[in-house]
């Protein structure tokens, strides 16, 4: 009985033994697998890669390729696809080759974080650059400006900062040119006049200050320019009057300022103008009328005023309008019926002074003004505010305001000593939503004037005097008097 159990004990031991075995085997031979899995001839690995090997492209395209790997972070990129594991740059993921060179580098969305190496610019063979959708740190080095036969750059939404190189503007071959979405500032470099067969510029929600430069006018052809939603300042150049092959044209959104330029109205193949959120002042040209191509025009939130043009029903497509959030009074009924088709409810949106405004004396230093209050929405903030003057004309102090736009009436009282008070309102509309460019403050309303009780008796003498035929009011002491008040 004791033989048969050390027989077991000595059977287990050997299981064990010969497991152990296996395991070191198996160990072995996988590390031994691993060592030589990468003994391929067309293969190497990133610590042993070189350009010196790689002959489908020149050493100094493979060059700058590495460089733009090595800058970005390309060990952590996302889609890799093969860069510094063969010696066939051509075949690396987005990258294009044309006739032995590097033609095409499309790397968007591939997770480059960096900043764009300078030794991109020796890639003097490219055709189409697209760093898109990546973050990029840093700004464009002006070694872009050698890519002389690029035709599309595109580096959309990438965090991309500092300024647009001036040199940018030797790309003779580009057309299209996509910087939107980064973090962008300074001035457009008037240099970017000069690339003439340029097709497409959007430059959109950066943070470019300064003003267009009428260079840009020099973009013939020119067919879709955006600069939506940056800082730039200054008047819209009267030169865009040149881009005559203009379809699409987006200034919407900065702190443009002065009137519309009526040369606009020589953009007879633009679809769509978008002018809306910026200082605009005066009246909105007639020309415009003449953009026959016209399908929707963007105006609001601008400090505009006067007429609407009739011209503007000329366009045949145009369907949509956009003058809310100005101060526009249009009195041809035309115009007003073909407004409340294309832009339902834009006499809410007008500041515009009170009307049919009228004072009564009640006390000899006390005045009640009352009003028709203008149209506006409810919810928006704004007031009245109320100035007097002692003479016809001025000068005016601001007496007080009102608590609201729906208020009818003022009292002005406590009112200095005269025989004469005129008043005028104007009406204040504060910005309506955090994201609008202004507030607005209306033309001041026709001046009415009360005189006080000593003043009514000589009121009724300049009666007598316009029945004698204005003698005593047109020379001496009485002409002065009868130009403080008003002859009946």
């Amino acid at each position: 009985m004791m033989t048969d159990t050390n027989n077991t004990e000595q059977g287990r031991f050997a299981i064990k033994i010969i497991a152990v075995a296996i395991s070191c085997l198996a160990v072995l031979l996988v590390t031994v697998g691993l060592a030589h899995a990468g003994d391929v001839p067309s293969e190497a690995t990133p610590h042993d890669f070189s350009c010196m090997d790689v002959t489908q492209i020149p050493l100094a395209d493979c060059q700058a390729l590495v460089a733009l790997y090595n800058s970005t972070n390309g060990a952590q990129w996302g889609l890799a696809a093969g860069w510094q594991q063969t010696n066939t740059p051509c075949a690396w993921g987005g990258v294009t080759c044309v006739n032995g060179r590097v033609g095409l580098l499309n790397l968007a969305g591939r997770g480059l974080q960096g900043f764009i190496a300078p030794e991109l610019g020796n890639l003097s063979g490219l055709y189409v650059l697209d760093l898109s959708y990546n973050n990029i740190t840093g700004s464009m080095p002006p070694t872009l400006g050698n890519l002389t036969n690029l035709n599309r750059l595109r580096i959309f939404s990438s965090h991309l900062g500092g300024t647009i190189p001036p040199e940018l503007g030797n790309l003779s071959n580009l057309q299209l040119l996509q910087l939107s979405e980064n973090e962008l500032s300074g001035p457009l470099p008037p240099t970017l006049g000069n690339l003439s067969l340029l097709e497409d510029m959007a430059i959109e929600l950066c943070f470019l200050s300064g003003e267009i430069p009428p260079e840009l006018g020099n973009l013939h052809n020119l067919r879709q320019l955006s600069l939506y939603r940056n800082q730039l300042q200054g008047a819209i150049p009267a030169t865009f009057g040149n881009l005559t092959n203009l379809e699409y044209l987006s200034l919407g959104t900065n702190h443009l300022s002065g009137p519309i330029s009526p040369e606009l109205g020589k953009l007879t193949q633009v679809q769509y103008l978008d002018l809306s959120s910026n200082h605009l002042s005066g009246s909105i040209p007639s020309e415009l009328g003449n953009m026959s191509s016209l399908l929707g025009l963007e105006l609001s939130d601008n400090q505009l005023s006067g007429e609407v043009p009739a011209e503007l029903m000329q366009p045949p497509y145009l369907s949509w309008v956009g003058v809310d959030y100005n101060m526009v009074t249009p009195t041809d009924p035309t115009v007003i019926a073909w407004l409340n088709t294309v832009d339902p409810g834009w006499e809410y949106t007008q500041t515009v002074p009170p009307s049919h405004v009228q004072a009564t004396l009640v006390a000899s230093r006390s005045v009640t003004l009352t009003w028709t209050p203008i149209l506006h929405l409810w919810w928006e903030e704004g007031f009245y505010e109320v100035s007097y003057a002692t003479r016809p004309g001025g000068p005016y102090v601001v007496h007080g305001t009102t608590p609201d736009r729906a208020t009818d009436h003022y009292g002005a009282a406590d009112l200095p000593p005269a025989n004469l008070y005129c008043f005028v309102v104007r009406t204040f509309t504060a910005r309506p939503i955090f994201y609008f460019a202004n507030e607005w403050w209306s033309a001041y309303s026709p001046e009415v004037c009360v005189g006080a009780p000593t003043a009514v008796r000589l009121r009724s003498f300049s009666a007598t005097a316009t029945l004698w035929g204005r003698s005593l009011c047109t020379s001496g002491r009485w002409s002065l008097l009868c130009r403080a008040l008003p002859v009946r």
